[in-house]
């Protein structure tokens, strides 16, 4: 923890000096998220998912998707 926290350190400040602001993303996605970037047809099947009333989620395979809509 000590080791990433060092290095959350080091990027933050290249970020300021950059005016880059930081975010997280989380952890898990909709199906229709998964489905609109393209990977629900090649990875929906073998990715961890749960139900939550009428909703389908995925655990995130990768960033892509997410970081793709901040970027738009």
């Amino acid at each position: 923890m000590i080791l990433r926290k060092e290095i959350e350190d080091i990027y933050g400040k290249l970020h300021r000096i950059k005016a880059m602001t930081e975010f997280w993303t989380r952890i898990y996605q909709k199906r229709l998220d998964m489905k609109l970037s393209g990977h629900a047809a090649k990875l929906a099947e073998e990715l961890f998912r749960v139900k939550g009333g009428n909703e389908e989620f995925f655990m995130k395979p990768m960033n892509c998707p997410h970081h793709m809509q901040f970027l738009r």
